[in-house]
């Protein structure tokens, strides 16, 4: 049975649809393009600019543990901003997140040396 021009292709892979539809989507307008711009500029770049700092004060080994936080970071802002409850199961994972960067980390506080002890 031949196929009417009218329909729109199809796919023998199931979720494959929306991309054989092939509809345009709208132009974001500059307002969005520059909040992306300025977006991408200030949290990537201020945030690599720091990380390298923290690279360059700790060691890239110390400055790795800063990953094991996000998750409290996350739950912290979410409690903050979203209004999200601090219950029990909250607080027990911040405490493991804390206590494995503390294992990781060697048991040990922040060492930072100083610029002289680098030098020598």
């Amino acid at each position: 049975m031949p196929r009417s021009r009218a329909s729109p292709p199809r796919c023998a892979t199931p979720g494959c649809e929306p991309a054989a539809s092939h509809r345009s989507a709208p132009v974001p307008s500059a307002e969005a393009i520059g909040a992306l711009v300025a977006l991408g500029l200030a949290n990537t770049g201020i945030g690599f600019c720091l990380f390298y700092a923290l690279i360059d004060r700790a060691g890239a080994g110390k400055a790795s543990l800063i990953t094991y936080v996000i998750p409290g970071v996350a739950a912290l802002l979410g409690i903050g901003v979203l209004g999200e409850d601090f219950g029990a199961n909250t607080a027990l994972g911040l405490a493991l997140i804390l206590a494995g960067s503390w294992l990781a980390s060697g048991g040990t506080g922040p060492v930072v040396e100083s610029r002289s002890d680098r030098r020598s």
